[in-house]
């Protein structure tokens, strides 16, 4: 029995290393007891996929904005994040919208850069309307179940992550896109009678209506994800196996 379960051990720490090597996603969840019901969000940097979910307790919010970083505020942080516009006042046809987030207010898509004078040309990065390729988007989407809303955003994130700013952070601080890992902070605030519009190729030219809902914060500690590949699962199964029989005719 010592030389099984010895043999085990080390058989699942190299499992995990591999898994960790392959598909570590992080993930950050909370709840409240308000309006803002819950914040899901994960990132996977092998596969560079990105999910953020809400869910609300009422059927108000028509979208929302959103900047995260690996650990401060994305507020007064410029040239470093994406900035996600999710339109979704229409459920049934969504628009989301990236561009360079400038470090404040809701404006990246009219001025790209606030530390210089007039608006400096916006920093767009992909969107989904007109001719705009939408491949980047996996899913943006609207549940409304029990008088409560929840929105849902699945990104393949590289278009995201291989941007290059065009106003790279004074402080030379890298671009880190929607890339988060143990560290996480966000920006986000939700809008309601929201009032959209867009150029032929896809480039955001209105973004009105009201601040709803909403939470930012810095440096919250995420969780650590490494799923076991099905090939490693084999193996396990197979130790495992051999270990019983060991067991039975000992």
């Amino acid at each position: 029995m010592k030389t099984m379960i010895t043999g085990l051990a080390v058989a699942l720490a190299g499992l995990a290393v591999a898994g960790k090597a392959s598909a570590t996603t992080f993930v950050y969840e909370r709840s409240w007891n308000n309006t803002l019901e819950s914040v899901k969000t994960t990132y996977t940097p092998s596969s560079q996929l990105f999910t953020w979910e809400f869910t609300t307790r009422d059927q108000i919010a028509q979208g929302f904005t959103l900047a995260l970083s690996p650990g401060p505020n994305p507020k007064n942080n410029p040239g470093q994040m994406a900035f996600l516009y999710f339109d979704a006042k229409n459920t049934s046809d969504i628009a989301v919208t990236a561009y360079g987030y400038r470090g404040q207010g809701l404006g990246s898509f009219i001025d790209g850069d606030v530390t210089r004078a007039g608006n400096q040309t916006p920093d767009f990065i992909a969107g989904t309307r007109g001719t705009a390729d939408d491949s980047w988007v996996v899913n943006a989407s609207v549940h409304d179940v029990g008088g409560k809303r929840t929105m849902k955003l699945t990104l393949d994130a590289s278009v995201i992550q291989d941007h290059i700013p065009l106003y790279p952070d004074p402080d030379g601080d890298p671009w880190t896109g929607v890339a988060f890992g143990e560290k996480l902070g966000y920006w986000f605030h939700t809008r309601r009678n929201l009032v959209t519009s867009y150029s032929a190729d896809g480039r955001l030219l209105q973004w009105g209506g009201q601040n709803y809902v909403f939470s930012d914060t810095a440096n919250l500690s995420t969780i650590t994800v490494v799923p076991l590949p099905p090939a490693a699962w084999a193996g396990l199964v197979g130790l495992v196996g051999a270990g019983v029989l060991r067991r039975r005719f000992a």
